[in-house]
């Protein structure tokens, strides 16, 4: 026969502890907030078609919070970079796929796509990638050229450039990509279909010229 052995039914005092471990975390210049909204699609639209035209709007905002006011970089010299990021068998990207900006701190960039399926199933979202960069003033250049003069002697001639390019450093900074996950049901629902995108990449030039859909075959 087992022998039983009974078990308290009070748990120890000493049987939860605790342990606190300070860790640095280092500081972030920049916290980017992005969020790619689909536009033109109604809330009870379960999917689109392959070579549906779909109109997109990149949303992007920052915060500096998570940097310490001492440490931060003059909200004057910084510039940001974006690009969206897909596989061309997956989506065609029209509007401006990579770009410059500045912006204030909370305040809203937006930009605007077409996003244009190439296969039917549930697609991921594009992803975006977005970099910071602090600029510093144009250091202007001395040039000095010696010139002879009439009577023998030299003269020295200084001429200043003040349209040098400005330095450009890359500074820390994350993102919180809101779309990031996100799906769209696509259908292969097109036979065929007529597009164009404008050589600029201008966004608002793009135009769906003509579509043809499959037709259902009757059942005899």
């Amino acid at each position: 026969m087992n022998k039983t052995i009974p078990l308290p039914n009070d748990r120890p005092v000493n049987a939860v502890r605790h342990i606190t471990i300070p860790v640095d975390i280092p500081d972030v210049q920049v916290v980017h907030t992005a969020r790619l909204v689909l536009k033109d699609i109604s809330p009870g639209q379960t999917h689109v078609g392959v070579d549906d035209m779909i109109p997109a709007e990149l949303i992007i905002r920052h915060t500096r919070r998570w940097c310490e006011v001492a440490e931060r970089e003059p909200q004057s010299s910084l510039e940001f970079t974006y690009e969206i990021i897909a596989s061309p068998d997956v989506w065609v990207i029209g509007g401006r796929r990579r770009g410059n900006f500045t912006c204030a701190e909370g305040e809203e960039k937006r930009f605007r796509l077409l996003l244009l399926p190439q296969r039917a199933g549930h697609l991921l979202l594009p992803s975006v990638d977005i970099k910071s960069f602090a600029t510093g003033p144009g250091e202007q250049q001395q040039q000095h050229h010696r010139l002879s003069s009439p009577t023998g002697g030299e003269h020295l001639l200084q001429s200043d450039s003040s349209f040098a390019p400005r330095p450009r450093r890359l500074i820390s900074s994350e993102l919180d990509y809101r779309s990031h996950g996100e799906t769209v049901l696509v259908s292969a629902d097109l036979q065929m279909t007529t597009i164009n995108l404008d050589g600029f990449g201008d966004a608002a030039a793009g135009s769906w010229h003509d579509a043809e859909r499959k037709t259902d075959a009757a059942v005899a």
